[in-house]
């Protein structure tokens, strides 16, 4: 398995240019916080579930940060 650091992430990121990215991989200490640090639009899901429809989705480019319960 590869991961990326949270900077190397940032930059994917903003290259692939989505409208909504998940940070997945982020275990270690701080992880998730410098990632989103590198961006404006961050949201916080109450849940391990995001509903997503496609006339909604945001722009630019939106974190979202589900929520650990239910891992």
């Amino acid at each position: 398995m590869f991961t990326v650091t949270p900077s190397e992430a940032i930059e994917v990121t903003k290259q692939v240019n989505p409208r909504i990215a998940i940070p997945e991989h982020y275990w270690w200490q701080g992880a998730a916080d410098r990632f989103i640090s590198g961006f404006p639009r961050v949201k916080h899901s109450p849940g391990p579930i995001l509903k997503v429809f496609k006339t909604e989705l945001p722009q630019p480019v939106e974190i979202v940060v589900l929520s650990e319960s239910g891992r």
